[in-house]
């Protein structure tokens, strides 16, 4: 009365049967790694999403197709529109009036050269005039946009020129 398998047959059933468990064993396995890298793409996913939400300003990141990929909270606070509304969009659906602008061109230019563009753009909506420092920064596939909102240093830099303009034609009336 001996454990191990007494004919042919049995042993190779026995072989059958431990390749069988070999490979259930190696489908657990592979299933168990697919889970823990999707729980780990999750993951870095969402701290991807919380660190573009600290950021204040409007921050957004578009593809090599000018395709949105990223939209950050202040983008959707002060545009009105909802991430889930403008991801897969394009540059142009997201900004219809950025067309022949000193912004479409820095963003041709970026995917040109492959080197950071910074400008101001001036944006409305609704029917208030903002200025932005936009920033670009390529990556592999893609940008990322900063816009940093510089709406009162502009109005301040523009003030200062008109008073700074109104002194030298007084000065030049006087003189």
């Amino acid at each position: 009365s001996s454990i191990l398998a007494s004919t042919e047959e049995e042993q190779g059933f026995l072989k059958e049967v431990a390749v069988d468990i070999a490979a259930a064993l190696y489908s657990i396995e592979i299933d168990l790694k697919r889970r823990r890298t999707e729980r780990a793409l999750q993951e870095s996913q969402a701290r991807y999403q919380e660190l573009g939400d600290t950021i204040t300003d409007p921050f957004f990141v578009f593809d090599k197709d000018l395709i949105l990929t990223y939209w950050n909270r202040a983008a959707e606070n002060f545009t009105g529109i909802a991430m889930s509304d403008a991801l897969g969009k394009s540059l142009y659906e997201i900004f219809p009036n950025i067309q022949g602008t000193e912004a479409e061109e820095g963003y041709r230019k970026l995917l040109e050269t492959r080197q950071p563009q910074s400008f101001i753009q001036k944006y409305q909506l609704k029917g208030k005039l903002f200025f932005f420092e936009v920033s670009i920064y390529p990556s592999r596939d893609s940008f990322s946009v900063f816009a940093k909102d510089v709406t009162y240093r502009k109005q301040m830099e523009d003030a200062l020129k008109k008073s700074w303009d109104y002194l030298e034609n007084l000065n030049n009336s006087l003189g």
